[in-house]
């Protein structure tokens, strides 16, 4: 494990979580750890913020290539399959589970709602776009891990007004992982925020 995932993992070990959430914290720890660190350029894509079109052109391109490749799996011969099988696709999924599978995917895209995208999400600044990204993804992953939904906390030492909770210091220690120049109280009390509303609707 690389320097970064160490960090990052150590982060979410300080965390309550749950016994049978072992196996979704090595896949969280793996997918932050593939997030590029202190990049000045293009973020990945998947922290890219895209208007409504775009948006549903990405969609409506996964639904389309979903749909040709399970009619292809649906189309292909007894030797292609065993080829298939042999090389150890079986493995990890049968060729009729695969076809349903994409399909379903396909139905998904094509169906997916984007109204609520802005038509324009604009250019932004790239490091509160990342930021934004992966804060969203730590709520997500905290409420699952945890069993707990995210909540930023308010405590006056007499001087001043200081966060804290353990969502609060993850994303903290995460931020501090990965590079990330951005505020860690803003990013996670909009985080806590936004997922509260998400969840309430």
């Amino acid at each position: 494990m690389s320097d970064t995932g160490a960090m990052i993992e150590a982060a979410f070990r300080k965390l309550n979580i749950e016994q049978d959430a072992e196996q979704r914290l090595r896949q969280i720890v793996h997918t932050l750890s593939l997030i590029p660190k202190n990049q000045d350029g293009t973020p990945p894509p998947e922290f890219r913020l895209k208007g409504r079109k775009a948006c549903r052109d990405e969609l409506d391109k996964v639904a389309e290539l979903a749909g040709k490749l399970a009619a292809v799996i649906d189309g292909l011969g007894e030797p292609s399959i065993g080829a298939l099988a042999d090389s150890g696709l079986m493995q990890i999924v049968h060729h009729n589970h695969l076809s349903a599978t994409l399909k379903r995917v396909a139905a998904i895209a094509h169906q997916a709602d984007v109204s609520n995208v802005p038509e324009n999400q604009g250019r932004g600044r790239l490091p509160n776009n990342l930021a934004r990204g992966v804060v969203a993804i730590l709520a997500h992953d905290y409420a699952t891990l945890t069993g707990r939904r995210p909540t930023v906390g308010t405590r006056d030492d007499g001087h001043q007004a200081k966060p804290y909770g353990p969502f609060y210091d993850l994303v903290t220690d995460i931020f501090q992982a990965l590079e990330i120049d951005a505020s860690a109280e803003s990013s996670a009390r909009a985080a806590a925020l936004a997922f509260k509303e998400e969840k309430s609707q």
